[in-house]
């Protein structure tokens, strides 16, 4: 799974307010039409379990304080 797919699905989740693994992977899943247009890959819970073990800080501090400076 692409780090983009990681991203947008971390951010589903805090957004939707999910909560486990298992939520956010069917959610997404359900919601494939509409993620398909953000370029995301299918997630599947063990993929972003293994994902998440090991963050990529550096990516995130970017995107960020991207945002953060377009508000």
């Amino acid at each position: 799974m692409p780090r983009c797919s990681q991203f947008v699905a971390l951010s589903f989740a805090q957004l939707a307010g999910r909560c486990s693994l298992r939520d956010i992977a069917s959610n997404l899943d359900k919601q494939r039409r509409k993620s398909y247009h953000l370029g995301v890959a299918k997630v599947s819970r063990s993929s972003l379990a293994r994902m998440n073990e090991q963050p990529p800080y550096p990516l995130y501090e970017r995107r960020t304080e991207y945002v953060w400076a377009c508000t």
